[in-house]
Formats: structure tokens, sequence, C-alpha cells
């Protein structure tokens, strides 16, 4: 639990890992081939899995990564909010940036969207 916690103090009853970003870097030290990751909480069916294999069966290459990534509005529940990664992108289709988007839900509209 204390791998990569900065020197900051865990709590005792704190017994799960940090998250995805947390479970990734405690690996770093053993994996050496590629590989991907899928969170069980935002899972999207085979097509996820058939889009991963793809990646790493014909594409991978060092300094290459992919991030599988759905519409809005395909992923949004009928059980209330979610919360999604906003993936930006530039001219070239690299990942320039993931912003955090919390409480959204079908029905939402804004100035620019609406879902």
């Amino acid at each position: 639990m204390d791998k990569f916690s900065g020197g900051r103090a865990i709590p005792a009853e704190w017994v799960k890992p940090f998250g995805t970003q947390h479970a990734l870097l405690c690996t770093k030290d053993v994996l050496d081939a590629p590989f991907a990751v899928i969170n069980a909480d935002d899972f999207y069916g085979l097509d996820a899995f058939q889009k991963a294999y793809g990646f790493l069966t014909t594409q991978v290459e060092d300094g290459k990564y992919a991030c599988i990534g759905y519409e809005l509005r395909n992923t949004l529940s009928d059980n209330g909010s979610v919360t999604r990664g906003e993936i930006n992108v530039n001219a070239k289709e690299e990942i320039t940036g993931i912003t955090e988007r919390k409480d959204l839900q079908k029905g939402w509209q804004s100035n620019n969207h609406s879902w």
C-alpha cells in the first residue's frame, strides 16, 4: 500500500489500492511486455477487448500507446450520474490531456453539448 504514496501516511483502515493508476504503478517493475488495462466499472463489452487485442497484436511499438474511447452519449447510465474522462487530442489525434468530468447524466445540456 505504501508504494508511490510520496511519503504520506496512509490511514490504517485503508486496505484497498488507490485506483487504477496506483495499481498500474505497482506493476512497473514486473511488466516487460505490451499490456492493456480495462476498468471493470466502465466496461463496454467485447468491443473493448477486440480493439485492445487488435492494437497489441498489430500496431504496438516502443513509445506508441492507445486509448479506447467512446462517445459520451453511448456511455451514460440509465441509473444516475457518472464520471467520465474527456480525451483531448491534437490535429495528429495524439492525446494531449484527459479531463475528468463528474456528475454527467442523460438529458444534460450546456451551450455546446446535449446528451
